[in-house]
């Protein structure tokens, strides 16, 4: 059986956050600002970029599907979560920070796995890639996709 390419959006999330979303060890995605409405619920392709380690090209990872991100009140509430989202509160860049700015949670509803080099001359943004072709889709994922087309039609 002959398999098609999909196209997703993705996110870019550094290394070694990446990996961990894909392990499941982190099950919450933290950032400064609130998850987009327009990528809740909806999947993504996990786009691993090395950070300051460089060690490596930027890559795909995996597939995630986001749910409605929440605030967190304040440094105890996100301390709490640490064994969710995995990051130091003191962390310089990716920890609580004293400038008033908000942290806030971006659940994990669904996670899988997949590597992939990233696609020749695919232009990647500061946060997000708009159309990322996935060569060999992975069956979870055609599945997956395959559902969420089932349910769309017999909601419109």
């Amino acid at each position: 059986m002959k398999r098609h390419t999909v196209t997703l959006p993705g996110i870019n999330i550094q290394s070694p956050w990446a990996q961990a979303i894909v392990s499941g060890q982190k099950v919450i995605e933290t950032r400064f600002y609130p998850m987009p409405k327009q990528w809740v619920g909806q999947p993504l392709v996990i786009i691993e970029s090395p950070g300051k380690a460089r060690h490596f090209k930027s890559r795909i990872a995996g597939f995630v599907i986001f749910e409605r991100s929440w605030c967190y009140a304040d440094k105890a509430a996100f301390t709490k979560d640490r064994a969710k989202h995995l990051v130091d509160p003191d962390d310089p860049l990716f920890g609580w920070q004293q400038d008033d700015r908000p942290k806030w949670a971006w659940p994990i509803q669904w996670v899988e796995a997949y590597q992939q080099p990233l696609p020749p001359g695919l232009r990647v943004g500061i946060r997000y890639a708009r159309a990322v072709e996935i060569l060999r889709p992975p069956a979870a994922l055609l599945d997956m996709l395959s559902r969420r087309a089932v349910t769309h039609q017999r909601t419109t």
